[in-house]
């Protein structure tokens, strides 16, 4: 690694769906030279978002970026981060459930050598913080991030109704208190690498060493795999339950999984403040036919995971408090399929995703 210039490393923080893996891989797309390093800290063992960051369609694959997952902790990911390549930024994109100050003194940024805090983004969902009258409703996570962020993202803006829009800002400067925050409207965590550098203060409100780290809550998390399809119908009406009567303590949910009915895709959910989000990520590996399938030795192997499924998997992250994870898993083993079958009209996960289909068919139609 290059020692003569020192890397600015960016940490960006923020509450469980606020939008911080939409917001990174809106800075990598944004990206026009040089090369990046992202480290996630997720608090599940999935590593649900670094997989977002490292395979989905909102950030293309490039040998200028590089992402590692935090496992041990934001330290060790840096380190390991650094061995790989020469980078030109670094960004941290911390849990939803862990102290922006607890990250930053887990990154020990000051034992790395030519590495520099360059300051911390905080995420704020605009149609969440709407709902919060006074201090006392905002999580102590938020709390905390105001007392060291130097930017405040205000994300999903569009959510809020135009009217309400200048009123929801005014309630966050109230929020922040006499914290002064410079803070802008950002809509899908739409922001440019570079801008975002250039809006951070040339000094920071604190430095990585100098933090007293706090304690996060008592969060409970638990993951849903299976090798097995969902029955399509039943799994639409199961996730719309969970927004409509989401079970208690339930902060977010999210994941891959397949269905019976439409086995060649890999289909993404994501549910936060009783919003829901279904779409279809791509082509699951054992769907695409033999003479299209890269040379990759990776590849290969993920086929070859089981035999009748291949590299099909349903891989759920449910995050709460005092969340009852074991009844939820028992929920979902209900819902299994032991076979594939043929979509029908009426199946409410088809209809959902009838526009989405339909692209996807005008694509593959093009290409022949």
């Amino acid at each position: 690694m290059s020692t003569m210039v020192s890397i600015p490393v960016v940490f960006v923080a923020g509450l469980l769906g606020a939008g911080k893996s939409t917001t990174v891989a809106s800075l990598l797309d944004s990206r026009k030279s040089g090369t990046v390093g992202v480290v996630v800290q997720d608090l599940a063992e999935a590593d649900i978002d670094y997989r977002q960051l490292q395979g989905g369609e909102t950030m293309p694959t490039s040998p200028q970026i590089w992402i590692e997952p935090a496992h041990s902790s934001i330290n060790a990911a840096i380190k390991a981060l650094i061995d790989r390549a020469d980078f030109d930024a670094i960004i941290i994109e911390c849990s939803g459930a862990v102290p922006l100050s607890s990250a930053l003194q887990d990154s020990r940024l000051d034992e790395l050598y030519g590495l520099h805090y360059a300051g911390s983004i905080t995420i704020i969902d605009a149609n969440y913080i709407s709902t919060c009258e006074n201090s006392c409703a905002v999580p102590a996570i938020l709390q905390d991030a105001f007392i060291h962020t130097d930017l405040i993202l205000l994300n999903k803006i569009d959510r809020v109704p135009v009217m309400r829009r200048s009123g929801v800002q005014a309630n966050i400067r109230k929020l922040i208190g006499n914290h002064h925050i410079p803070m802008r409207a950002t809509r899908f965590g739409r922001v440019s690498l570079n801008e975002l550098l250039q809006s951070l203060p040339s000094t920071t409100r604190c430095t990585p060493s100098s933090v007293s780290p706090q304690e996060g809550p008592a969060l409970q998390h638990g993951v849903f795999f299976s090798r097995q399809p969902f029955r399509s119908a039943d799994f639409y009406n199961w996730l719309q339950n969970l927004t409509d009567n989401p079970p208690k303590g339930l902060l977010r949910a999210k994941g891959y999984f397949h269905i019976d009915s439409l086995p060649q895709y890999i289909m993404a959910f994501d549910v936060v403040h009783k919003h829901i989000e279904i779409g279809i990520d791509g082509m699951w590996w054992s769907a695409i036919p033999e003479g299209q399938i890269p040379d990759d030795p990776e590849v290969k192997a993920a086929i070859n995971q089981h035999p009748e499924y291949g590299d099909r998997i349903q891989e759920l992250v449910f995050i709460g408090d005092d969340l009852d994870i074991d009844a939820i898993l028992q929920e979902l083993n209900g819902l299994l399929s032991t076979k594939y079958t043929q979509p029908k009209t009426d199946d409410p996960m088809h209809i959902a995703l009838r526009k989405q289909l339909a692209q996807i068919k005008s694509r593959m139609r093009k290409r022949r």
